[in-house]
Parts: structure tokens; C-alpha cells; sequence
């Protein structure tokens, strides 16, 4: 099989990647020469685990183009554009509607098109494309994870105009490369199953947060409670059940803001997804709150971050606690190390080092923000400056019983 895909970020890459993984002959897609330029060469700048070496095996069966039309040679055309959103979670579907108007020039009407690309309930409908040729398929990649997760999903959800007409014969063929269990249903309920799965996911995270803040103001272990609740199979042990700095990224976010914009068109109840962001934002606050305490008896203006990144394995900093304390505490200088992020311009206060221990020598306080299997060697009892250690997720609180500094983490 032959398989387009139109909008070469993360979401395309790996999603193009693993068609040509499972033996299709791929072609991708963009607009930007600039961008052109640089993945004809394979000089990718986005960080994904196995990506680049995965792209690079399979050279002989991909083609990447600026040149849209080759694409009416393919079985399969995917517009699979990550959609930007903004710091507070708004999305911009502005580029989206850019390729959808070349596509329509472009594209020759009998292909069939899938839209894998985040968007809010009702928008694949209003696609002017033929019904019967165009369908929405809930991604549902992680960061860091993503390629696996496209590889071996653990089901396909797919939305198209008639949900009781059988699924178009080529791309059952191609979704059956890499899994049988396929749901279907219409285009809105697809969309919004996206959307209810960041839904669920926002809940857990919050709850766990929840649980985690209650258990340091009681002094109970939320580490020790972790154990008992992935034992219940009500709950698992898949569940969310690490507390941290809020909710990062950009995609849970805003598909809650989407969930709100909804309900207040539909009049109905927005308190859930508004106390979801409301606890996000308050657990944001759990280091800055420590340092300012720290401020009172403890004059500094220097402070080392390790992780700069919103979660590990992505080199992505949008809505990264990182950033937000870095913003808060304008008055201090920051000095940090992330093995994934080489330079940031924006921020004033913000020294990036070019290894840990550049970074880590520089202040009397740490911050763990962004876990990483490097920061697991480094034996931080060794350095005498240290006095005060903040480590959110408890990431390295073994083997720091040689360490003289004050030690913080989460749920403790």
C-alpha cells in the first residue's frame, strides 16, 4: 500500500514512521520549504524516542515532497498536523484550515482522506469533502511513547459519516497492519472521545494530586498508598497514580477548555473541568510556595533546575513547571540542565549549562523538575553547596542517606 501524509510534525512523523515500519510505501508532505529542506536530509528537530532511527531503517520506502499532488498516487491520504496550542490551552486551528484549502485545489475528489489532527466536536463534518471518503481517527500518541504507541495500539477508533455503512476496503486493509480491535462510530462521538479520554485522564491526575497534598499536611506517604491502589482492579496499574507540578503539555488542557466551551453552549454543568484546571494551577504553586518559605530565613538568588521539559522524553516546555516557576521568581537567576533542551532566548533569568554539574554547582538549591535517567547517577551527597533539594516526583529519594541537604518531594 501507498499512504500519504499531509503536515510533518510530531503527530505525522510517527504515525508515517510506523506505516513504513509495517512495510507501507509512505509519502510525506509540507508546505514549508524551510522544513522540506531539512527532513530531506533526515535532520529532524523533534525528540521522540526511536523516531529518527526508525525513519532512517526505512529511507527506501519514504519520500518526503513539497509538492502536494504526488500524494494523489497513494491509497491513503492522512492530514495529520499537530494543532498548536497557546500556553493557556487554547487551540489554533489556522494551519489546519491552510492544508485543508490546498488540499481542495489539489487533492483529486476520489481519495480517501482520514484527519487525524486534534480538533473540537463538529469540525470533521464541516470538512466539505465526500462523506464517504472521509473519516476521523482518535490519536492518542504520548510523548516520548509515541512511536510504540502507534506501532501496537491498543484499539483504533475511527469516526465516519454512516457508522452502520462498512468501513472503506483499503483502510480496513491498512488498519488491520496493526490491530483487529477497531471501533467505530460517527464523526462527533469520535471527536469527543479524544476529548473524553484527556477527560479521564485529567480526573485521575487530579485526584491524585489531591490525595497526594492531603497526605504532607497529615504526614502520610502517598508513596506507600500507591502500592494498595494499583492492587484494586477498579483502578489498576496503568492508573495516573504519580502526583506532580499541575497538568503539562498542551493537548489535556485544552481539550477541557474545548469541554467547557461546549457545556456553556450546551448550559450544561461546568464545575468538574473547571476544578480540574483550578487544582492544576494550585499544584503549580507546590515549589514556589517551599522557596518562598525558604526566602524568609534564607537569602539566595540563584537556583539550579534539572529539566526544563514538561515531561520526560519530549523536548517540548510548553506548560512546563520549569518555565512557570523560572517566570515567577523573576528576580532570581536560574541555572539549568536539560540533556533534551540546548537553548532558550526568551528568558532573561535563565542560564542554560551544557552539563549537570555546571548547572548544579551553581546554587545552594535544586529543583528535580523533569525526571531522566541521567540525574539516577549523579551522587548529589557529593556536593557540599547543596542545602535544600526539591524532587516533586520522588524520582532519586534512595541512596541519599550520605546527603547533608533538606530533602522535598510530593505526598510527603
Amino acid at each position: 500500500m501507498k499512504i500519504g501524509f499531509i503536515g510533518l510534525s510530531h503527530l505525522g512523523l510517527c504515525y508515517l514512521a510506523a506505516s513504513a515500519v509495517k512495510g507501507c510505501n509512505v509519502i510525506g508532505f509540507t508546505k514549508d520549504i524551510n522544513y522540506y529542506k531539512l527532513i530531506k536530509e533526515y535532520k529532524f528537530p523533534i525528540k521522540e524516542k526511536n523516531l529518527i532511527e526508525s525513519l532512517k531503517k526505512n529511507k527506501k520506502r519514504i519520500n518526503f515532497t513539497n509538492n502536494i499532488e504526488e500524494l494523489n498516487k497513494t491509497d491513503l491520504i492522512f492530514i495529520s498536523l499537530d494543532v498548536k496550542t497557546s500556553a493557556n490551552g487554547t487551540s489554533n486551528l489556522s494551519d489546519l484550515n491552510k492544508y485543508l484549502e490546498i488540499i481542495l485545489k489539489r487533492i483529486q475528489k476520489n481519495k480517501i482522506l482520514i484527519l487525524l489532527s486534534q480538533v473540537p466536536p463538529g469540525f470533521t463534518d464541516s470538512v466539505k469533502w465526500n462523506k464517504n471518503k472521509l473519516f476521523y481517527q482518535v490519536e492518542t500518541l504520548i510523548f516520548g511513547d509515541a512511536l510504540k504507541r502507534a506501532l501496537n495500539p491498543e484499539r483504533i477508533i475511527i469516526g465516519k459519516y454512516n457508522k452502520n455503512k462498512k468501513i472503506n476496503s483499503s483502510l480496513l486493509k491498512y488498519y488491520n497492519l496493526f490491530t483487529n480491535n477497531q471501533i467505530i462510530m460517527s464523526y462527533t462521538s469520535a471527536e469527543l472521545t479524544k476529548i473524553s479520554i484527556n477527560m479521564y485522564l485529567a480526573s485521575s491526575i487530579t485526584t491524585t494530586n489531591t490525595l497526594a497534598e492531603i497526605c504532607e499536611n497529615i504526614s502520610a506517604d502517598w508513596k506507600d498508598i500507591i502500592p494498595a491502589l494499583k492492587s484494586d482492579k477498579r483502578i489498576g496499574r496503568y492508573a495516573y497514580l504519580s502526583p506532580g507540578l499541575g497538568i503539562g503539555g498542551g493537548n489535556i488542557i485544552r481539550d477541557i477548555k474545548t469541554l467547557i466551551k461546549i457545556s456553556n453552549q450546551s448550559k450544561s454543568s461546568q464545575s468538574l473541568m473547571n476544578s480540574i484546571i483550578s487544582n492544576s494551577n494550585r499544584r503549580k504553586l507546590w515549589a514556589v510556595k517551599k522557596i518562598e518559605n525558604l526566602m524568609k530565613n534564607f537569602k539566595f538568588n540563584k537556583i539550579c533546575i534539572l529539566g526544563l521539559t514538561y515531561k520526560e522524553g519530549t523536548n517540548s516546555i510548553l506548560n512546563s513547571p520549569s518555565i512557570f516557576i523560572i517566570n515567577y521568581f523573576k528576580d532570581v537567576q536560574f541555572f539549568a540542565y536539560d540533556p533534551l533542551v540546548k537553548k532558550i532566548n526568551k528568558y532573561k533569568n535563565l542560564t542554560i549549562c551544557n552539563n549537570y554539574e555546571e548547572a548544579v554547582i551553581s546554587s545552594n538549591i535544586v529543583i528535580l523538575s523533569t525526571p531522566n535517567k541521567e540525574y539516577k547517577k549523579i551522587k548529589f551527597y557529593k556536593y557540599k553547596n547543596l542545602k535544600y533539594f526539591f524532587d516533586p516526583l520522588g524520582y532519586i529519594d534512595s541512596g541519599l542517606e550520605k546527603s547533608k541537604f533538606k530533602y522535598y518531594r510530593i505526598g510527603n
